[in-house]
């Protein structure tokens, strides 16, 4: 074969060369995949991080409405009221704290109770409680006492939340609320389980908080006097012991608001040992969750089942409450929701088109102001929060107040500067007879707490400064025969079965933002 020209030999060696441009562009687009690359993996581990903390949020939610709904299916106590004492079945308590759904704080100002705006609208009703004795068949319930560990198949069993307002500003925050679990040990085989006599009563205060802190045993209080000092013995209850209010943890009425504080709580007329709260005297601001009296030391560790809580919300079942249809007419309002209560397409009134839900215990109390203009908590006629009158469609077994006595005589609910008469706050509590024949005048003289009677009511009612009169055989008050209920010295706050409740936990997972809530219900009806 021949050899090619030189020539061309030298030409076919030659390499075309690449041009800065042509460079620069290779380097741009090599940078756009990379950059592109990095921001899908970046997309990748976020969505893994966040599935991540939903499936933590989720299993931690899921673990703490699995421990309520165990505790609540051993629940001892039929949920009935005035049960009597020597029966031996405990107690079952729901109490609706002044917040709702669409109104988590109150406030009190002006002679009225008011929902002030939460910033964050993720933020339920956050203030409800539950306590209750629970038997548990398979596992004992475990606790601590005098260092030890003890077990027991019966168990006080409280859930309460916790507002730590960090930074002070009344609004609630991401991480600034928890939900508390507390089993206490029924062993009334233990007797005295503290027992201590001391003049100084912060001594005291601080030994009891000390004990409260450290021991999981349900106690009741004995306290004696003797020579200036004072003699303070705590008696590990019975479920017997459980059925009567004055018994029951944070229901104490000695040492009950802080440790500078001794005075003898006195009993609330025709509402004896009701559950403390901050707050629930006069002239306050907002009123968040359970007081010292509950919150004994800080409650850390084993008894926080839940943070970042953003509700914990009790309903109870309500077969006559009624359901309203939305202005859209797609959807059926409960008294919770917006918009219940508020005018409608055809007026005020409108026609319920069914019957029966979980509601807020009074929840009359926000829906009142919807319709008429009222603030809520204020002074308003005994005709309105009964749910007679204007309300009179919207009546139901829960819709009014708890039950108590007018006090004043004016057919009002509530006064200039104590929107409370006869209980604090609405409770379901299945109650005890114990309080008829008990040898104590529990409504005193006409039902006033200080005891001084009202000249209009002296006459009419001067049966009442008699000592249980609701078990004397007489037929003190001339209606409906001897010893009526309308006699007794007590009464429940509400008389009606209680056929179910609703509880919704609401949490966050405050760096991801996730927001989850679960529900359960539990069925009191027997079978």
């Amino acid at each position: 074969m021949a050899n090619p020209p030189i020539g061309a030999r030298r030409r076919s060696r030659s390499v075309t060369g690449v041009t800065i441009l042509e460079l620069l562009i290779a380097m741009t687009v090599s940078l756009v995949v990379v950059y592109a690359m990095i921001g899908q993996f970046n997309v990748v581990v976020t969505q893994v991080a966040e599935g991540r903390s939903s499936v933590e949020l989720s299993g931690q939610l899921r673990g703490s409405t699995t421990i309520l709904q165990s505790d609540l299916r051993g629940v001892t106590a039929p949920a009935r009221t005035s049960m009597a004492s020597d029966a031996g079945l405990g107690y079952f308590e729901y109490g609706e704290g002044l917040g709702h759904d669409t109104g988590p704080l109150a406030v009190f100002t002006a002679g009225a109770w008011t929902d002030p705006p939460v910033a964050d609208t993720s933020f339920g009703d956050f203030d409800d409680y539950l306590a209750f004795t629970s038997h548990s068949v398979k596992y004992p319930f475990v606790g601590q006492y005098a260092g030890a560990t003890i077990d027991s198949h019966h168990a006080e069993v409280v859930w309460w939340t916790y507002w730590n307002d960090a930074d002070a500003d009344g609004q609630p925050r991401p991480g600034e609320l928890m939900l508390h679990r507390r089993p206490l040990l029924v062993r009334p085989d233990l007797g005295v389980v503290f027992d201590l006599t001391s003049s100084n009563l912060l001594t005291m205060w601080d030994s009891l908080k000390t004990f409260y802190d450290t021991n999981d045993v349900s106690t009741h209080p004995v306290v004696t006097w003797s020579g200036g000092n004072m003699r303070v013995q705590l008696w590990a209850n019975s479920m017997a012991d459980l059925t009567r209010r004055e018994n029951r943890f944070c229901h104490h009425p000695i040492l009950a608001l802080n440790r500078t504080n001794n005075t003898v709580v006195a009993l609330n007329p025709h509402y004896p040992f009701d559950i403390q709260r901050n707050d629930v005297a006069l002239n306050t601001g907002a009123l968040p969750a359970l007081n010292t009296a509950i919150q004994v030391g800080t409650q850390t560790g084993e008894d926080v089942i839940q943070a970042n809580l953003l509700a914990f919300d009790v309903k109870a079942y309500d077969p006559h409450v009624p359901l309203l249809a939305s202005q859209s007419g797609q959807d059926v309002l409960h008294p919770s929701d917006p918009g219940y209560g508020r005018p409608g397409p055809s007026g005020l009134n409108e026609t319920p088109i069914s019957m029966g839900g979980f509601v807020d215990l009074y929840y009359m109390r926000y829906v009142l102001p919807r319709m008429s203009g009222f603030p809520t908590w204020a002074v308003q006629p005994l005709t309105s929060v009964y749910g007679t009158g204007l309300t009179s469609e919207y009546a139901s077994r829960f819709s009014g107040p708890p039950a108590f006595h007018d006090l004043n005589g004016n057919a009002l609910w509530g006064i200039a500067n104590e929107p409370f008469q006869g209980s604090a706050f609405p409770v379901y509590d299945t109650w005890s007879f114990h309080y008829e024949q008990d040898g104590i005048d529990q409504d005193r003289a006409v039902n006033r707490a200080d005891g001084v009677d009202l000249p209009s009511l002296a006459a009419t009612y001067a049966w009442r400064g008699t000592v249980d009169q609701g078990m004397d055989g007489l037929d003190n008050d001339g209606i409906q025969g001897v010893d009526n209920p309308s006699e007794r010295e007590t009464q429940p706050p509400y008389a009606a079965p209680l056929r179910g409740i609703r509880v919704e936990i609401r949490v966050i997972e405050a760096d991801a933002r996730n927001v989850k809530q679960l529900g359960i219900s539990h069925d009191f009806t027997p079978e």
